[in-house]
């Protein structure tokens, strides 16, 4: 994941983000210590780990942090443990036709369990 600095909800803020087609996936940070170490990790690329849950269709279905760099989950707030999706929308795509997929749009499907 990458590191941005500011946010919709708090200008020094801080949150990672990767993309997987056209969601943006992201875990905001709010905390000062949380943001301290995301941005003491460097511009390059964050190594973050999430445990996912399939279902008996491959669909995933939820995602836990486990890990981000060499903190536990649990040294976040758990606010700052949550997957947010974003999808960018097409001009011409109707919105009644959108269906968010959150978090199943952040991870590929597996094949059948």
């Amino acid at each position: 994941m990458k590191a941005r600095r500011g946010g919709v909800h708090k200008a020094d803020s801080v949150s990672l983000h990767f993309q997987n087609a056209s969601v943006d996936c992201s875990l905001n940070f709010y905390s000062e210590e949380s943001g301290k170490y995301i941005e003491s990790l460097g511009a390059d690329p964050i190594p973050v780990v999430f445990k996912v849950a399939y279902d008996n269709n491959g669909k995933p279905t939820g995602a836990l942090l486990v890990r981000i760099g060499d903190w536990d989950a649990k040294k976040f707030l758990p606010n700052e443990r949550l997957l947010a999706t974003t999808e960018q929308m097409q001009p011409d795509a109707p919105a009644a036709n959108a269906k968010l997929n959150s978090p199943g749009g952040c991870f590929e499907p597996v094949a059948n369990r």
